[in-house]
């Protein structure tokens, strides 16, 4: 319990991520560098643009930082009432995202994490400000209790920029506003340092401790009391508008008491928060079938 509290105050103002807590300034050096996919299982890129508001670029509807979504009026007994939602939606359409509980301490519980893909859809209802959207994601249990993985579709409307409202195929409806952090190019100056941490895997019952020490483009988690490690990469990442405010991320695991296994590599994202004082990691396995998520604390 007292290993779930700590991730949870670590993830303080998380749930305000994406609208005033993170981001940061441009890095000339990292611009022009060439990143990759922020996922090592590509999902289907969106057909459907629009213009941004701050660039000239054609950028899709779907793309960017969402926050929101408290279903806390529906009356479903489906475990997504009374939840708030965080997502990211890159433009080559992957999904990242969290869900948990805003409890009255101001506090983001962090109860699990998202990955999918979204898009623009050409069939359903545009009007000049909005364009139909839809996607799928897995829901990974990441509270301890050792969940199994839940899949979702989603349908809904994004207005470039401004609001993403989804309904899940359960019926759950999540309204999202954007938030222009998205738009504060990610920089490698920024994020680096040493940061405490606990890491959280889906389907385990438990919660490990960690270090992150971040200089230039390495990403280090030095060895844990299982005796595992992991060296990665950070990128920012670059779009066709520019580089947005979400790094790219990579670790290869290292030692026979790596609960992923020796060896095995996972690809995601990672963004600032908290006036980046805190870094949020959300990676996948290859097969997209386990989630592992890292909560640091600057130190």
């Amino acid at each position: 319990m007292q290993k779930k509290s700590y991730l949870t105050a670590l993830a303080v103002c998380a749930a305000m991520t994406l609208s005033g807590c993170g981001g940061g300034g441009g890095d000339d050096n990292a611009a022009n560098g060439t990143s990759t996919s922020a996922s090592g299982n590509p999902p289907p890129t969106s057909d459907g643009s629009s213009t941004s508001n701050n660039a000239s670029a054609s950028r899709s509807a779907i793309e960017g930082m969402w926050t929101g979504g408290w279903p806390s009026l529906s009356t479903q007994s489906n475990g997504w009432s009374n939840y708030s939602t965080q997502l990211i939606i890159l433009d080559n359409g992957s999904l990242f995202g969290t869900y948990g509980t805003l409890g009255s301490d101001q506090i983001y519980h962090i109860n699990g994490m998202l990955y999918g893909s979204g898009s623009v859809t050409n069939d359903g209802a545009s009007t000049s400000l909005t364009v139909p959207v839809s996607g799928l994601f897995t829901q990974f249990d990441m509270s301890g209790s050792a969940l199994p993985n839940v899949n979702h579709s989603f349908s809904g409307s994004a207005w470039s920029q401004f609001s993403l409202d989804i309904t899940l195929d359960e019926g759950t409806l999540l309204p999202l506003s954007y938030a222009d952090s998205y738009d504060q190019a990610a920089q490698l100056s920024s994020v680096a340092g040493n940061y405490s941490s606990l890491s959280a895997i889906s389907g385990q019952n438990s919660f490990i401790q960690n270090n992150i020490i971040i200089s230039g483009s390495t990403l280090t988690l030095p060895s844990d009391a299982n005796g595992c490690s992991a060296n990665g990469t950070l990128t920012p990442h670059q779009t066709s508008h520019g580089v947005v405010g979400v790094f790219d991320a990579n670790l290869t695991f290292n030692g026979t008491g790596c609960l992923l296994g020796d060896g095995t590599t996972i690809q995601g994202v990672a963004f600032q928060s908290y006036d980046n004082q805190a870094l949020e990691i959300l990676m996948v396995t290859p097969d997209s079938q386990t989630g592992y998520m890292l909560m640091g604390s600057r130190q």
